[in-house]
């Protein structure tokens, strides 16, 4: 079976409009339903370091990765990437595109995710860090919306003490979903995080501008 390829940019090397194309247009439309999602973007991370690393790959790996993740147009997602190199990070990808009009309710509900896996010690990875919902370009109908990743070495102390268990997953579903009024099922939620059993990915990652 073929995994779903995931074109990525090395950010320190120069990338061309049609890699960015590229990117955008290999990126899957998602629905305002909230666990594909969040199973994509997880998926996504445990990928990562294969791309460098192909014969090591551990939690260890995984706990000194840095993740960034935003809401972006299409016209927008260069000058992202160039901020994110200009702060240290290696890597890029496009994780999934959206209706402007939903995307705005993802942000919100990623970003509340993150926030209840960090005090909950419980982030996959170094740590995450999300843009505030009023800080990021706007979508709009002609440019689409589209949620994107940035990686690199984690600078700080990892934001993660304990290993995310059913309970936790449960209990932030809940959070999450009450504090949108419901918006997004706490039942999807769960299954969003609950989905991927092992730190690997079924997605192959691929460096188009090395």
């Amino acid at each position: 079976m073929l995994r779903p390829r995931v074109p990525v940019l090395n950010l320190s090397s120069p990338a061309t409009q049609r890699d960015l194309d590229d990117m955008v247009s290999a990126a899957p439309f998602h629905e305002r339903y909230i666990d594909p999602t969040i199973h994509l973007i997880m998926d996504l991370i445990r990928g990562i370091p294969r791309l460098y690393n192909p014969y090591k790959y551990n939690d260890i790996e995984l706990a000194n990765l840095q993740v960034h993740l935003g809401r972006s147009t299409t016209k927008a997602l260069r000058s992202r990437y160039d901020s994110a190199f200009r702060h240290g990070h290696v890597g890029a990808a496009v994780v999934c595109r959206f209706e402007p009009e939903d995307v705005d309710k993802i942000e919100v509900a990623g970003m509340r995710i993150i926030s209840a896996l960090k005090r909950r010690g419980s982030l996959c990875v170094g740590n995450v860090n999300i843009l505030n919902a009023l800080a990021g370009t706007y979508a709009d109908h002609e440019d689409g919306a589209i949620v994107y990743m940035t990686w690199g070495p984690l600078l700080d102390e990892p934001q993660f003490t304990t290993k995310l268990s059913t309970s936790i997953i449960r209990s932030v579903a809940v959070e999450v979903s009450d504090s949108m009024q419901n918006i997004f099922d706490g039942v999807d939620i769960a299954n969003g995080l609950s989905e991927p059993k092992a730190l690997t990915t079924r997605l192959s990652l691929e460096i188009i501008n090395k």
